[in-house]
């Protein structure tokens, strides 16, 4: 009787799909540190229950040729899964042997999503499980590619006699989002420091005098005569 092996690591045929290379960049000055950190992107089961976080979009994680599955590698993606534990299934690979998958589920319809391995802690998401946020029509389609974020750090520093505190605050903004509010907040600020400027010159109240006496049109003249 003819034994059936079973599937190891090196017949996996996985191929990885390059990064985008802005990602974890880093730039440090004396009172501001800069460095970018990568966006999250939700996908769903069919049903519509969510099923996977990640920060790499679906299209970019690495590929199985064999079923057209997508890798997660723990040590290179991040991501939170929200299944349960379904059946242990051995797939029969053609001159390969059987291949043995831990399936989870999807809470809500019960569908197969995701699968392991015993020797691996990869997590691998069937072909066509997942649909994206764009896809269930829960967001604009630009959620689905949206833009690496940058970090700002704000180093503020105060010296209290000898010693010294350091005070980090964070913000999480786009470039262009940054640029405009500064140069709303600008303009209001030059603004209000011209209105500041008027009123301690008198020259707001006066012009405002001077309207009013022009809407009421020019004084009424008094005819003088005698009394007969």
């Amino acid at each position: 009787m003819a034994t059936t092996s079973i599937v190891t690591e090196d017949s996996l045929e996985v191929k990885h799909v390059d990064q985008d290379g802005d990602d974890g960049k880093l730039e440090v000055t004396a009172d501001r540190e800069e460095y970018f950190v990568k966006a999250l992107h939700t996908y769903y089961c069919t049903c519509g229950q969510m099923a996977l976080i990640s920060d790499t979009l679906l299209k970019r994680l690495p590929f199985r040729t064999r079923d057209g599955s997508r890798v997660i590698d723990p040590l290179r993606t991040t991501a939170k899964f929200f299944a349960t534990a379904g059946d242990t299934v051995y797939v029969k690979r053609e001159g390969l042997g059987l291949e043995q998958q831990y399936r989870k589920n999807c809470k809500g319809c019960n569908v197969p999503l995701f699968y392991q391995h015993p020797f691996k802690k990869s997590t691998f998401i069937f072909q066509d499980a997942l649909l994206s946020s764009a896809e269930v029509g829960g967001f604009s389609g630009q959620n689905e590619e949206q833009r690496t974020k940058k970090v700002v750090m704000l180093k503020h520093v105060k010296n209290h006699g000898k010693q010294g505190s350091v005070t980090v605050s964070t913000i999480e903004e786009e470039e262009e989002e940054i640029e405009a509010r500064e140069t709303e907040e600008s303009y209001t600020l030059n603004a209000r420091i011209i209105q500041e400027a008027m009123k301690r010159k008198n020259v707001i109240t006066g012009a405002s005098k001077r309207a009013e006496a022009a809407a009421m049109g020019p004084p009424k003249k008094v005819k003088k005569g005698s009394l007969l």
